[in-house]
């Protein structure tokens, strides 16, 4: 017999990143084309173990980061060849010389301070330390001011006037290239040993050296084909790009003296270098700076976007001075909607820019009209209340048939108001009971009747159609439990309002039998409705279920869906004048006294110290408060731990409810 040949004949664990050489089977037409072996009669030396399959499938191995940021900037920037050949020909040779390079913070500082104990200065002011990767650097920098850059073409700016695709080329690459100095030398076998020495200024070098570095890393990071396809045409923009790379900055390493420091081989015209330089400068700052959304409004980005823009275009935010998580997130999704929904559609008025995770800075025109902060709460509950109630008529967990009747969890009266959750019940309960109960709510009544509790002309021979039980617990649903919860909700809301009017009764289940054309069954379901003991179950409803489905306009309707909504749009319209006599409380209204406080506009006023020194104590005080034991013990929120209306624990059965 052959011995199976192993497919890994070293017995080492196969890589995710290798190419395996699998063999390909032959899928035969038709076994009887083929004579029969019989392998018992082959010899060990004619084995098959030295033949080897030539079809491998080969896997083109690609860094997860790169395949993810190629996929966003397409996303960002469609139809932009620009964009597109970054990720194509920089990004892949970018990343893996950035990572683990320090831009700022970390050793960068460490070794700020070193030169500044040597020169006996004092050591960097470490408020603006936070470490931060180069790539990381490059990247937050590169990617907002490309779209600054975008919207300066749409306007009447100089940059629109001398800034093409070429420009947009070269200032990507200035950008990228504008921290030379910090890139691990190491890392290019190209460069230069003397390069390479430890604990030397490169930026001190001669401008000689410094092209002959900028060469080198162009060509290492794919930037000579970004800028030129296939042609040595980036050679004659050095200098440009030299010129670029120094001026970053406004203040530190600056170089605008070139006839002094010898940088006189450039090709571009000075406004168009301005522009340059103030498009990477911006970049460098967006990476730099921007830490928290009211940093936009810092007087270097005015001062910047003012001059790129001719005055047109400028910077704001909304901020939220708690960060608490998904409600946090939802906060600033719904003040995004604010700010967005103020733009037309002659007039992009705000643009969000950079997303932080206590706000958004948006790239705004200067006459944009303001943002009120009246509503904002009001947009956050309804943003909540949204994301929810399409969740919970997604997948209708809380909701179930019970032994007497439907049974809902609390959560459905915050995420849906009285009449959409009225809607809302059609859909669930004929989605929730699947078999029919009717025929034992009949025996049930008949033993009513037997035992004397009903008269005895009544007949009582339901079908065991799920349509009757649809019909049934809709009705007892809506009348029985909704109606029901809500005059409890208007009683209680009359004992505190005393000057409030008793609503007017209603007696719905009739009101219904008339609408549904069933005026004849007046006289049993009467009888039903006064029948005691029942358990809480609602026979008059499968009743009324019953004799309509019997009806003319029940015949032939293969479900109850349309009756329905019928029935609950009737609803709404018959009891829509006693709700518009009262307010009931708002359950949000404590989420929305968080939005109020926790939400900044720049139009908003800072507290002073004062204020923030009383809220502190405030909150200090309810603090302790809650950690006493016994007397004197304060129950507090568990989410933001302040002073807001705190209410039992749903049942533990909702919180296990499957989710």
């Amino acid at each position: 017999m052959v011995k199976p040949k192993s497919i890994n004949d070293d017995g080492s664990q196969l890589s995710l990143f290798d190419s395996q050489s699998i063999p390909v089977a032959n899928n035969f037409p038709d076994e009887e084309d083929y004579p029969e072996v019989d392998l018992d009669d082959l010899d060990a030396d004619d084995s098959f173990d030295d033949e080897k399959s030539d079809r491998t499938i080969a896997t083109k191995q690609e860094l997860l980061t790169l395949k993810l940021m190629r996929e966003a900037i397409a996303a960002q920037n469609p139809d932009d060849p620009v964009m597109a050949d970054f990720a194509e020909y920089v990004l892949p040779k970018l990343l893996p010389i950035v990572v683990g390079v320090t831009a700022k913070g970390g050793k960068f500082f460490d070794e700020l301070d070193r030169q500044n104990e040597i020169e006996g200065k004092a050591k960097v002011r470490r408020d603006n330390a936070a470490d931060q990767s180069l790539g990381t650097h490059l990247l937050n920098g590169l990617f907002p001011a490309n779209l600054i850059e975008q919207r300066l073409e749409k306007l009447n700016t100089t940059v629109k006037r001398k800034v093409r695709e070429f420009e947009r080329r070269l200032v990507i690459a200035g950008f990228i290239l504008h921290d030379f100095e910090k890139f691990n030398y190491e890392l290019f076998p190209e460069m230069p040993e003397k390069y390479k020495a430890a604990k030397q200024d490169i930026r001190k070098l001669s401008l000689d050296e410094h092209r002959q570095i900028i060469s080198i890393f162009v060509v290492a990071l794919g930037l000579d084909q970004f800028i030129s396809k296939d042609s040595e045409q980036w050679q004659k923009y050095i200098d440009d790009l030299l010129c670029i790379a120094y001026n970053a900055q406004c203040r530190w390493d600056t170089n605008w003296n070139f006839s002094d420091f010898g940088l006189n081989n450039l090709s571009l015209g000075d406004r168009t270098l301005r522009c340059l330089t103030d498009l990477t400068c911006l970049a460098d700052s967006l990476a730099s700076i921007v830490k928290h959304p009211q940093d936009a409004v810092k007087t270097k980005f005015k001062e910047l976007m003012h001059q790129l823009s001719d005055g047109q275009l400028q910077f704001t935010y909304h901020s939220i001075s708690e960060n608490r998580g998904v409600l946090t997130n939802v906060a600033n999704n719904a003040l995004m909607d604010a700010y967005i929904d103020l733009n037309t559609a002659e007039n992009q008025y705000y643009e969000p820019l950079l997303y932080l995770p206590t706000g958004v800075i948006y790239l705004t025109l200067r006459d944009a009209p303001p943002v009120q902060i009246e509503g904002l709460s009001d947009r956050v509950v309804a943003k909540i209340k949204k994301l929810c109630a399409e969740q919970l008529r997604d997948r209708q967990v809380g909701f179930s048939r019970g032994n007497v009747g439907m049974k809902f969890a609390d959560y459905y009266n915050l995420f849906f108001d009285f009449e959409e959750f009225l809607r809302f019940s059609v859909d669930v309960v004929i989605n929730k009971i699947k078999t029919s109960k009717a025929p034992d709510k009949a025996s049930n009544l008949a033993t009513f009747q037997r035992k004397g509790f009903l008269s005895e002309n009544l007949q009582f021979d339901f079908k065991e159609d799920p349509r009757i039980d649809h019909l049934a617990e809709l009705g007892a649903l809506v009348v029985k439990q909704l109606w029901q919860d809500y005059l409890d909700k208007v009683n209680n809301l009359r004992k505190v309002e005393k000057s409030l009017p008793k609503p007017r009764e209603l007696n719905l289940t009739l009101a219904f039998l008339e609408f549904l054309g069933l005026e004849d069954w007046r006289s049993p379901v009467v009888e039903l409705l006064e029948l005691k003991n029942t358990g809480g179950i609602a026979y008059e409803w499968y009743y009324i279920a019953a004799k309509y489905l019997e009806s003319e306009a029940g015949l032939g309707s293969l479900d109850v869906r349309d009756i329905g909504f019928k029935l609950v749009d009737y609803f709404i319209g018959l009891t829509k004048p006693i709700r518009d006599q009262y307010q009931l409380p708002d359950p949000w209204q404590d989420l929305k006294d968080w939005c109020d406080r926790v939400v900044m506009l720049p139009s908003q006023e800072m507290e002073t110290n004062t204020d923030q020194v009383d809220i502190f104590l405030k909150e200090l005080e309810f603090y302790n408060a809650a950690k006493k034991s016994g007397r004197g013990k304060q129950a507090i929120c568990s989410i933001s731990h302040s002073p807001y209306t705190v209410t039992e624990q749903m049942e533990s059965s909702v919180l296990f409810t499957p989710q």
